[in-house]
Formats: C-alpha cells, sequence, structure tokens
C-alpha cells in the first residue's frame, strides 16, 4: 500500500541519531533478549478466509528513500519484542493492507533469520541504526520440522530494522542499495487507515 512519492527535497531532512551502540553477534537465532521487559503483547495468526494474517502486532507507517530521492510512505507491521520477532511470518499467507512486516532492535545486532514454518517465499532487506540500506536476499520457505534443516539468512553488517516483503516486492517501493527506512513516530495503529 503505497501512499505517495516524491523527491526527498519536500519531505524535509530525516534525523538520525550519531551513536553507534554495542553489536550483538548471536548466531542461528531470530531474537535476541530485551535489555528490559516491557508489555508483552500476544502473538498469533488469524484466520481471514483461506488467508492468514499477522495478528497482535501493531502497524505502522515507514517511509523508504530511494537511492535516486523517490520517498514513498507504506504501511507495515511492526515486530519489535522477541516475542513478536520471533513470530515473525509464521504461516502468514495475507499481508492484508500492509506491505510486510518490520523488525526493530533497540541497538545493532547481526542475528540470523530461519524461515521455520513460513510457507511464503519472502525477500529481506536490513538497515543500520542511521536507517542505511545494509544487504537484502530472497528467503525460501521451510516447513521442516527439524529446524536444523532450515537455511540461515544473514545480513552484510549489523542492523536494526529488517524489513520482510513477499518475494520480489522490495523493488517496488524502492528498496535497494542506497537506499533508506525510517519508522515514523506515532502512527503505530491497529489498521492502516488509521496509521496514516
Amino acid at each position: 500500500m503505497m501512499a505517495g512519492c516524491s523527491s526527498a527535497d519536500d519531505e524535509g531532512d530525516v534525523e538520525s541519531t550519531g551513536a553507534v551502540p554495542q553489536v550483538s553477534t548471536t548466531e542461528d537465532v531470530i531474537v535476541t533478549p530485551d535489555p528490559a521487559p516491557k508489555e508483552v503483547r500476544t502473538v498469533a495468526t488469524s484466520q481471514v478466509g483461506e488467508a492468514v494474517q499477522p495478528d497482535g502486532v501493531p502497524l505502522v507507517r515507514a517511509r523508504i528513500t530511494s537511492a535516486d530521492d523517490e520517498v514513498c510512505e507504506v504501511c507495515v507491521w511492526l515486530a519489535d519484542d522477541s516475542a513478536e520477532r520471533s513470530q515473525g511470518l509464521k504461516g502468514v499467507t495475507d499481508l492484508g493492507e500492509a506491505v510486510g512486516m518490520v523488525f526493530s532492535w533497540d541497538e545493532p545486532v547481526a542475528n540470523r533469520f530461519v524461515m521455520i514454518e513460513t510457507p511464503t517465499p519472502l525477500s529481506i532487506a536490513w538497515f543500520d541504526d542511521t536507517g542505511a540500506y545494509v544487504s537484502e536476499v530472497d528467503m525460501e520457505p521451510c516447513l521442516d520440522v527439524d529446524a536444523v534443516n532450515c537455511a540461515r539468512y544473514s545480513a552484510a553488517a549489523p542492523y536494526v530494522l529488517a524489513i520482510e516483503m513477499f518475494q520480489g516486492e522490495l523493488d517496488a517501493i524502492g528498496i535497494g542499495p542506497g537506499s533508506r527506512l525510517e519508522l515514523l513516530t506515532g502512527t503505530e495503529a491497529p489498521t492502516c487507515d488509521a496509521s496514516g
């Protein structure tokens, strides 16, 4: 769901922090523990006809600035705690009005992603603590009951944001080398319409 595109000059500058926190180097996991406990939201999936959508996670607006300064605002599911990141898009076959799911950490991590119980081929892109593109990869479903047999997918460098979309769709919203990703503060909502 694309809200519109314009040059970055029309939107103003995106502010970022200059501090680079310590890097976590956990292997073969999707998540790291949060430094402090916070309210836990129940994470599950809900059946909509034959389609399964994420459930129990909020929607937010995200701004993608492509390498050629085109700016697009999109609606995404947000997984920003350990339980939500662990669930991710497991079992999901329909993203609803959102274009994908953003995984967010407070500090840079180098975790690998695993497609356990994820039936839909996905593409993932990672972004560092300044919002700058790190790398991307296409990921294949792994429905094997033994997670040891599932491929692991890694970013080229530590990251604080990752966005998963149905395979091949990153380019459609301007994600690629030289792009930037920003979650828009104060846009968390239960529906895309309310988050715009």
